[in-house]
């Protein structure tokens, strides 16, 4: 009788002892999720000496209303979620019409655009305006009025732009490092603070927005000793196609310009909290990675942050550690 209790309690206490095991290691995978480890990297990579600038401040400009696309050199700034508002002076409803005639400039010359300036319909600020070009875009002028404006081609439509706010040169010191990416590139901008870095990001986009609104910066920001980090893919995973192809096109171009270009692997997500799942996002980097030139480098992101563990705030974006962590390594892996 005694030794069937003693077995019993044998019994019951090794139990105890498994849970008790079972539980250790539960809470120490989940401080290793919650808590990443940042990667052993040098300091002085945060450190690097910033380069000629224009004297002007950085300044943070709005493409929806929402997101930032950050645009060194413009003297001023726009408050998150404002959307930012086009020079070339003041027009109410009741400004009358300037007439103008135009002569034609043959062939076009290529100039650049010093503010965020409007584009209208007409040669003056009493023409409707269209849209607008943003600081240090390059613009082809094909006509310039007897009243100061230039007239240009803005998508299919003739359009004009005043010229006070036009200029010879590029205003634009290329910058050593450009990151293109979406909701996690910007909200890696915010976690990295102040730095000597171009970002090219908005929330929530893919291709179309990389080929019609990114594409233009990425050319006016990079240039000779300019590393190009890309980081999109994980709102549109059905177009690595389309991402492979545009960075194929334009790899020729980019390394005859010096510029070294570096494409990061979508990283994970909490399967079902978005419209991405974690094996699509293994096919998209699987196929992306084999696809892509020779001279493009791949930064596998996904595959260290899922070694090292990671902590989201809804599934897909990062919180702050997690998010520097990845800004180290990707600095890291760039050097």
């Amino acid at each position: 009788m005694q030794g069937n209790d003693l077995r019993k309690n044998q019994i019951i206490l090794g139990t105890l002892v498994a849970t008790l095991v079972i539980t250790l290691l539960a809470l120490a995978i989940l401080s290793a999720r919650r808590d990443p480890v940042i990667p052993d990297v040098p300091d002085e990579i945060f450190d690097e000496p910033i380069p000629d600038k224009p004297t002007n401040e950085d300044r943070v400009t709005f493409t929806s209303g929402e997101t930032p696309v950050v645009v060194p050199g413009t003297g001023e700034s726009s408050a998150f979620g404002l959307s930012v508002s086009g020079v070339d002076g003041s027009a109410g409803s009741d400004t009358p019409k300037e007439k103008f005639t135009v002569t034609d400039v043959s062939p076009a010359i290529t100039m650049y655009v010093n503010d965020n300036l409007n584009v209208r319909k007409g040669a003056g600020t009493g023409y409707d305006k269209i849209g607008m070009l943003y600081w240090a875009s390059p613009v082809e002028i094909n006509g310039k009025t007897d009243n100061g404006w230039y007239r240009i081609t803005y998508g299919e439509e003739e359009a004009y732009i005043c010229g006070d706010y036009v200029q010879d040169k590029s205003p634009v010191v290329t910058s050593p490092v450009v990151f293109v990416g979406d909701s996690r590139t910007v909200g890696m901008k915010n976690a990295a603070g102040s730095n000597n870095y171009t970002w090219i990001a908005e929330v929530g986009m893919g291709y179309d927005w990389l080929t019609q609104t990114a594409a233009p910066l990425i050319e006016v920001y990079s240039g000779a000793g300019t590393k190009l980090v890309f980081n999109m893919g994980v709102n549109d995973l059905r177009n690595v196609d389309k991402y492979a192809k545009y960075i194929n096109n334009h790899i020729e171009d980019w390394s005859a310009r010096g510029v070294e270009v570096y494409y990061v692997s979508v990283n994970p997500v909490i399967d079902g909290s978005c419209n991405a799942s974690n094996a699509g996002i293994a096919s998209f980097n699987d196929k992306l990675k084999n696809s892509l030139d020779s001279r493009v480098t791949w930064i596998d992101s996904n595959a260290y942050i899922t070694e090292m563990g990671y902590s989201t705030l809804d599934g897909l974006h990062y919180t702050k550690d997690t998010t520097l962590a990845l800004y180290a390594y990707y600095l890291y892996c760039i050097q």
